[in-house]
């Protein structure tokens, strides 16, 4: 590239790799003034001077300053010097913020074994709703007599007939921490209390809890309650039994209602 006219400024533009750029001296003896300089690569410059520089390999804006010389004619040529001004550059910097992920606690979740079913229709109100009912001559045993029922309308009747077997029964599950089954009942009969009189029996599984005759001399007009031990099949599946016999003669009958297992 050559540039002329002393004492101008002049503007040069190359494009490429900026490679054995010279500022020739054979071009002014007086003064020459390169003011800004855009370089990749700076290899070999040369100012006349004999004098290279070196910049990293980066597009870069350097500031280049070269000071009038005025020496007589014949004189030998000075050294020539230069203010190198180099432009801040700015390297952003990546800043890695990391965020912790909580981690997920999972929760045990404690899952219970169903048990069977407890003491259902306890008072007889759903009919015969969980009750197994048998009966020698075929009588209904759970009946409506909202006159007779100690609460509610319905009850279990066993007998009031001659030569009858009956039964009522259920089986449930008994909680470990129940101990105990209570029952109410009465007593209608006209029968001789003696050896062959009419009676009837409770029974807890295979079990006999409870047995009473069932003559004229337990009759009563209120009604009574009963409590059996449940400790001996606490925690297991069970089975109530409620039976009652009757003779030839003199019938007599055996109401039931309100049972309850705590």
């Amino acid at each position: 590239t050559c540039i002329g006219g002393a004492g101008v400024w002049q503007r040069v533009h190359a494009e490429g790799k900026a490679s054995n750029i010279r500022a020739d001296s054979g071009f002014s003896n007086s003064s020459l003034t390169i003011k800004e300089l855009t370089i990749l690569s700076t290899e070999n410059l040369d100012y006349s001077s004999g004098t290279a520089d070196s910049y990293d390999a980066r597009w870069r804006k350097v500031l280049l300053t070269r000071l009038p010389v005025v020496r007589p004619a014949g004189a030998p040529r000075p050294t020539e010097r230069y203010t190198r001004t180099p432009t801040e550059t700015f390297t952003p910097s990546q800043t890695t913020t990391r965020t912790k992920t909580p981690t997920k606690t999972r929760t045990a979740t404690r899952t219970s074994t169903p048990h069977p079913p407890l003491l259902t229709n306890p008072s007889f109100e759903s009919g015969t709703s969980n009750w197994t009912a048998s009966s020698a001559l075929r009588n209904g045993i759970i009946q409506r007599i909202p006159a007779i029922s100690r609460s509610g309308d319905w009850l279990a009747l066993l007998g009031d007939a001659n030569g009858e077997t009956a039964t009522l029964s259920q089986q449930f599950y008994v909680l470990p921490t129940q101990k105990e089954l209570t029952f109410w009942y009465k007593i209608q009969s006209t029968e001789a209390c003696g050896k062959y009189t009419d009676s009837v029996r409770v029974r807890i599984g295979t079990t006999q809890r409870w047995v009473l005759d069932a003559c004229k001399y337990q009759v009563a007009s209120r009604w009574q309650s009963v409590t059996l031990s449940l400790k001996s099949v606490a925690g297991t599946r069970t089975t109530i039994t409620f039976e009652m016999r009757t003779n030839r003669t003199n019938p007599s009958t055996w109401f039931v209602d309100d049972l309850q297992v705590r």
